[in-house]
């Protein structure tokens, strides 16, 4: 798990939660060419951009060269865009389901939520294979302080249970009255909306965020 900080050459306007397409110099690239998309994992209010990474043991020939980015390289960015973004409705009470990489959108929301004292009913469930992969663990801190962020970590090596309908249940007795933002791999994402859809949560409550592998 990587996470990477740039300085803008100028202020790229996005809101928390949206994704951007990055351009770098690939050489000998992929079938895909040397553009990818990634969620900014960065707040608005912040004044360098992060993305953070996820690099697998055989890496894509895009991801060996980010990992092989020395400080001061220039990438460039564009194509600012999503809607996996919180409503604008403050009353609203939230549910994050971040899965392993999927925290990223998360970070950038809960940084804003931070930045400009916006707090809400926010409950954050975060599952991993291991507890390496718990990201971004100091904003989670800070978030828990200053937001009452409420963190239920998913870690399968620590016998922390599964993220399923007993879990939700058990960890949140008001999920009816919650919006659900599910961020993380395919297969997780369409396992946790079955499982969200079998509470009967309605569709219009359930905004998703897909990570696939590069």
């Amino acid at each position: 798990m990587y996470d990477f900080e740039f300085k803008p050459l100028t202020k790229a306007p996005f809101q928390a939660g949206q994704y951007a397409e990055l351009t770098l110099p690939v050489t000998k690239a992929d079938d895909r060419g040397n553009r990818r998309t990634f969620t900014i994992a960065s707040a608005p209010s912040e004044k360098t951009v992060h993305f953070g990474i996820k690099v697998p043991n055989r890496p894509s020939r895009f991801k060996q060269t980010f990992t092989k980015l020395e400080p001061g390289s220039i990438i460039y960015a564009n194509h600012i865009m999503g809607d996996f973004v919180l409503p604008v409705d403050t009353s609203r009470k939230l549910a994050l389901i971040a899965g392993g990489i999927g925290i990223t959108p998360f970070r950038s929301q809960l940084i804003q939520l931070m930045n400009t004292k916006d707090h809400r009913d926010i409950v954050l469930f975060y599952a991993a294979s291991s507890t390496e992969e718990l990201s971004y663990r100091d904003v989670l801190d800070r978030a828990k302080a200053e937001l009452k962020l409420r963190v239920v970590p998913i870690v399968k090596d620590s016998g922390t249970g599964t993220l399923n309908t007993d879990t939700i249940k058990r960890e949140l007795p008001d999920y009816a009255e919650r919006q659900f933002y599910l961020s993380g791999p395919n297969r997780m994402v369409d396992t946790t909306l079955l499982t969200l859809r079998d509470l009967g949560i309605g569709r219009n409550d359930i905004h998703t965020d897909h990570f696939s592998g590069y």
